[in-house]
C-alpha cells in the first residue's frame, strides 16, 4: 500500500461520479488472458472490439478511454494501433462500453499485440439529477 494520504472526493461539477478502471492482459489472435478491476467484465468480440459489460446501469456515460503498453516495444511510434470509443449503453438493462482498437496507416480494426496491456478508464453518473 501507499504510504500517503488520499483525500476524498475528488471535486466535480457533476452529481455523483463513478470512476471504473482495468486492465485486459492480450494474448494469441487479440485474446483476452487475464484482467483486473472491479465493476465489469470483458470479452473480445471481434477483431479489435472489446466489449466491457459494467456490473449495474448508470444514468450517464461521461469519458471512456484505452490505451496499450507493451513493454516489448522500445519505440512508441512502432505501436501503430489506438483506440476508439466506438459506443456506450451505460443506462440498458445490460450496460456496456466497447472499445475499437484501429491501425493508424489505414483505420482498419486491429487486435493489440499478444503479450500487451490494455489499460481503461469508463467514467460515468450514478444519479440522474444534473
Amino acid at each position: 500500500m501507499a504510504n500517503h494520504t488520499f483525500r476524498q472526493p475528488l471535486g466535480s461539477i457533476e452529481v455523483d461520479m463513478v470512476s471504473l478502471y482495468g486492465a485486459l492482459t492480450i494474448g494469441a489472435s487479440g485474446a483476452i488472458t487475464a484482467s483486473s478491476g472491479k465493476g465489469w467484465t470483458a470479452a473480445r468480440t471481434s477483431t479489435g472490439k472489446y466489449t466491457i459489460t459494467l456490473d449495474g446501469s448508470y444514468s450517464a456515460f461521461m469519458w471512456g478511454d484505452a490505451k496499450i503498453m507493451n513493454s516489448a516495444l522500445s519505440d512508441p511510434t512502432t505501436v501503430g494501433i489506438y483506440a476508439n470509443t466506438f459506443s456506450e449503453a451505460v443506462s440498458s438493462t445490460t450496460p456496456t462500453v466497447v472499445f475499437q482498437f484501429v491501425a493508424l496507416d489505414d483505420g482498419a480494426a486491429a487486435d493489440p499485440a499478444s503479450g500487451a496491456t490494455v489499460h481503461f478508464k469508463i467514467d460515468v453518473r450514478n444519479s440522474s439529477v444534473s
